[in-house]
């Protein structure tokens, strides 16, 4: 496993205790302006996303980039004889790319959801402490 991967991982578990810390701030601060609407759930949504993406990260570095391996291995071991073996591990090794593709996508997907989720919340709650 590289580095830069598990540093990233790190990297968003820390960001997840943050956004937990937000989301409790959030809820004592609308006691404190006697304010009843429970905006202090959106957060915690933020939370959700962020650990579905950290998951999705994780499957993908654990599971699918080491079969990536393996079948590019095979991809190597086989003669160009093979005409056809050649042609299903190249159709494996695209399958596994589109694999990688949709989990990074939604990753990313799950980032802007939790970015746009943080940034209504503390737009809400900048409105009602400037009435």
């Amino acid at each position: 496993m590289k580095y830069d991967s598990l540093l990233y991982e790190i990297g968003l578990i820390f960001l997840i205790f943050a956004v937990s810390y937000t989301g409790v701030i959030i809820y004592k601060l609308t006691f404190i302006i006697k304010e009843k609407k429970a905006i202090w759930v959106i957060p915690f949504l933020s939370v959700v996303m962020l650990f579905i993406a950290l998951i999705s990260h994780i499957y993908a570095n654990f599971f699918v980039i080491p079969e990536l391996e393996k079948t590019i291995g095979l991809l190597s071991a086989q003669s160009m004889k093979q005409q056809e073996n050649f042609k299903l591990i190249t159709m494996a090794i695209n399958n596994i790319k589109n694999t990688l593709l949709l989990l990074k996508t939604f990753s990313f997907t799950c980032f802007l959801l939790a970015s746009l989720f943080l940034t209504f919340t503390t737009s809400i709650y900048i409105k009602w402490i400037t009435k």
